[in-house]
């Protein structure tokens, strides 16, 4: 198990810089290189992933998705976005899309990413994070992974048919590591989806710390918060 004490708190800071790094002055919404909305993309501009409010009215679902394997794939990522329109596929996109932006040891074209997968109304900041601070760590020496081998728990909210959503909500619980280190936290990512022509897309990102676990053997699934929550299965 990952973090036994509060003690820990100061790798955790090294986690954070890399889950969000801090704001670099300059990075105004208007126009500029990019998509319609995004901020200016120039020099030393970074944008922050912002930190998301929780799920209001998450749904009571018994099924899970599967958590990813092995590295990103972006091509796999893209299918799931067109396999089908229910509240399980957008869920099963929403944690590969995930995957895609968390972990960073495998390269990934961000540029393509943006133009395929993320809805052309998106939230500004979510598109500059993407653009800026998400494609300087992909392939950097500094990478980041999803603990797979420990919990990971998944909440949805829908919007519209319950069969077939206009629009879902997803978030994910999991523990965010150094690749090849013990250290870790633990966090949430909440990815918001609209179905459009055929296809989930994203419309914005955000994320939370959970509390740190104050004791040895303490589980994740402890320091959730709310409801609607399920265990999702080893992939």
């Amino acid at each position: 198990m990952l973090w036994g004490s509060r003690t820990h708190r100061a790798a955790a800071l090294l986690v954070a810089w890399l889950v969000a790094a801090t704001v670099v002055t300059g990075c105004s919404g208007s126009s500029g290189g990019g998509r319609p909305g995004s901020f200016p993309v120039n020099g030393g501009e970074l944008a922050d992933l912002l930190e998301g409010e929780p799920i209001s009215e998450p749904g009571d679902f018994a099924d899970a998705p599967a958590t990813p394997t092995g590295v990103p794939d972006l091509e796999q990522t893209k299918d799931l976005s067109t396999a089908g329109g229910s509240r399980p596929d957008a869920e099963a996109f929403a944690v590969e899309f995930l995957h895609l932006i968390v972990d960073t040891r495998e390269e990934t074209d961000v540029d393509e990413m943006v133009d395929e997968l993320v809805a052309e109304d998106a939230d500004p900041n979510t598109v500059a994070f993407f653009e800026t601070n998400l494609a300087r760590k992909v392939g950097s020496e500094i990478q980041q992974v999803w603990r797979t081998d420990e919990e990971s728990w998944i909440r949805t909210q829908v919007a519209g048919d319950a069969n077939q959503p206009d629009s879902v909500s997803v978030e994910v619980a999991f523990t965010l590591s150094l690749d090849q280190s013990d250290l870790g936290s633990w966090v949430t990512h909440r990815i918001d989806l609209v179905r459009d022509d055929d296809a989930w897309l994203v419309t914005e990102v955000t994320f939370r710390f959970l509390d740190f676990p104050p004791d040895d053997g303490t589980s994740i699934s402890q320091a959730l918060d709310g409801g609607g929550w399920r265990a999702i299965q080893s992939g």
